[in-house]
């Protein structure tokens, strides 16, 4: 492996291990809602 391929599997190392932080979170506040059609529904008008 060269050098410049191992900072670049260490960059993305470090990406993959931050949106996984960022994944656990979204999943720990998800599981804390009661989530129905209401929900969802009230969710695609937050996002317009």
């Amino acid at each position: 492996m060269t050098a410049a391929n191992r900072s670049r599997l260490l960059a993305l190392l470090e990406i993959a291990e931050k949106e996984g932080r960022h994944l656990l979170g979204t999943g720990q506040r998800l599981a804390t809602e009661a989530i129905d059609g209401a929900w969802v529904q009230a969710l695609e008008q937050r996002n317009r």
